[in-house]
């Protein structure tokens, strides 16, 4: 019970900080080269952690 519990809160940080670097890297793109349609970003893109 208690290792459930450390394993989805280790998940959640894990998740909200990848979603931290995440907009940060974005905010950095779109500084560096124009907006792109939201059909050609990464299929890999860590952007669906931040539902």
């Amino acid at each position: 019970m208690l290792a459930r519990l450390i394993e989805s809160r280790a998940l959640e940080l894990l998740g909200s900080a990848i979603c931290n670097w995440s907009s940060r890297e974005q905010a950095w793109t779109r500084v560096q080269r124009p907006p792109q349609p939201v059909s050609n970003q990464d299929p890999w893109s860590p952007t669906w952690f931040c539902i």
